[in-house]
């Protein structure tokens, strides 16, 4: 087999036990507060948060909690100030009651920043769900994080909505049958190279 054949086929075997599918959390809403310099005051913003199901933690805090983990990739985008990149331990959790949703953003295993209480939802879970979640009620707390444009704090919330969507990855059949065909070609190409070198 060549050593192209011997990638393409370690990358295949790789992406078929890969169970991980891509998460992307967004939070959006108007809000007031500061980043670096410049005070925002009830403009539009949106945080996103990137990630996948593998890496959904369980907080020492919380037995029904769920968490990203600390650091998890984040961007931020505020209307009249622009975009920027979390820098800190930012990180999402979720904590679905009996009675309440909360979910918000946090200092990883640590201190609330963002916290909302939306529409009750015992079974959620970050892995599965596909949930648009309007909060009934949103919170800022007074601390900061790090980021790109300077740390960014947030005095108040309103009209927050909380957006969690699971990508589905193909299924490793799929993944094994285009496999199956990369192999085949990768022997049909070997096959036709020791015949050019024969004549």
């Amino acid at each position: 087999m060549t050593t192209s054949c011997r990638l393409l086929f370690t990358a295949l075997i790789l992406a078929t036990l890969a169970t991980a599918d891509p998460l992307t959390i967004t939070f959006s809403g108007m809000g007031s507060g500061m980043v670096g310099d410049h005070a925002f005051n009830f403009d539009a913003f949106t945080f996103t948060f990137e990630t996948d199901t593998s890496l959904i933690e369980k907080p020492d805090c919380c037995t029904r909690a769920f968490s990203t983990p600390a650091g998890t990739p984040a961007t931020f985008s505020i209307d009249g100030i622009g975009s920027g990149m979390f820098m800190g331990d930012q990180a999402v959790f979720a904590n679905p009651s009996p009675t309440e949703l909360a979910v918000g953003v946090w200092h990883a295993d640590s201190n609330y920043w963002l916290d909302l209480s939306g529409t009750p939802s015992m079974g959620y879970d970050f892995s599965t769900g596909n949930e648009r979640v309007p909060a009934a009620s949103a919170v800022a707390f007074r601390s900061s994080f790090p980021t790109s444009m300077g740390s960014l704090s947030l005095d108040s919330l309103s009209d927050v909505t909380f957006t969690a969507i699971v990508d589905d990855v193909p299924e490793p059949a799929s993944v094994m049958l285009l496999g199956s065909g990369l192999i085949i070609l990768c022997l049909a190409l070997r096959r036709r190279g020791a015949r050019r070198q024969k004549a």
